[in-house]
């Protein structure tokens, strides 16, 4: 079982992350704490400085055969693009006055070179965020917000790996009139 730690900074993040064996669906196990919305990023957020847990499930590739590939064969960045790894997630916040999520989509892993990697993901969320702003909640405008993740990671051995990863929410205008 490979135990990885993993740094984000909109959501800073370590986290262990275990990789399960080669016949489960799951992929990787990862578990971690979050600094959400740190103030020196997005400064007089009404939620600025919370901490919390967050926990991610990544199951296998979705592994479509391209270039006549066998699935689960290595063909970089074209297979990496049609083979996501579906993940389903979420974040506790400690706060009382904090907004909490889970979310569910796909993950896109690309090797930039044997040590360092990026992953993009997107899906979509729900969250116990306030829909209209106060003293201390953000207005998010919609219960129901996309995820999109962007991470830049380090393989540092076999079983760890360090990544920088930020994760947004929004509903870009299209559920309500209020988008923070």
């Amino acid at each position: 079982m490979k135990i990885r730690t993993i740094i984000g900074a909109a959501l800073l993040s370590p986290c262990l992350v275990f990789s399960a064996g080669a016949g489960d669906a799951v992929d990787e196990l990862r578990f971690g704490g979050t600094w959400a919305q740190p103030e020196w990023l997005d400064n007089g957020h009404a939620e600025a400085d919370q901490f919390g847990i967050n926990a991610e499930i990544l199951f296998r590739p979705v592994n479509i055969s391209i270039s006549g590939r066998h699935s689960g064969e290595s063909g970089g960045f074209w297979h990496s693009v049609f083979n996501p790894r579906p993940h389903i997630g979420g974040l506790a916040n400690f706060s009382s006055n904090g907004s909490s999520y889970g979310y569910a989509g796909l993950t896109w892993h690309h090797d930039l070179s044997e040590a360092f990697f990026l992953e993009t993901g997107f899906g979509m969320g729900v969250t116990n965020g306030s829909e209209k702003a106060s003293a201390n909640r953000a207005g998010l405008g919609s219960k129901v917000l996309f995820h999109e993740k962007l991470a830049f990671g380090v393989n540092l051995s076999e079983t760890m790996t360090a990544v920088l990863q930020f994760e947004h929410l929004s509903h870009a205008s299209l559920f309500g009139d209020n988008n923070r």
